[in-house]
């Protein structure tokens, strides 16, 4: 994540710049009026939509979310499931209480 966060501000402020570059341009050469905001809005825009994927994976970590590699819950019923006197991996306390009784 680090490396990609690197990469991604090197980026954007490579596509700053070029927005920068580019308003000057249309606004002295093609004399548009409001070039420095139109650029500034595509290039933010840009921008969120490559930081994106970095927030989505920074979010799994700090919410201590299950890694991709666990697919989910039936990895742990299939590994649970064969041990001897498990009805099922939801049982209540109630229920085992009543069954050692």
């Amino acid at each position: 994540m680090n490396l990609h966060g690197i990469f991604l501000h090197m980026v954007s402020d490579s596509m700053r710049s070029g927005c920068v570059i580019l308003a000057t341009w249309l606004r002295h050469g093609a004399a548009m009026a409001h070039a420095e905001a139109v650029t500034d809005l595509a290039c933010a825009a840009a921008i969120a939509g490559l930081v994106l994927p970095l927030f989505r994976s920074t979010a799994r970590v700090l919410l201590q979310s299950t890694p991709e590699e666990v697919h989910g819950r039936g990895a742990t019923l299939l590994h649970f499931s064969p041990q001897p006197g498990a009805v099922s991996v939801t049982e209540t306390a109630q229920n085992v209480l009543q069954k050692v009784r």
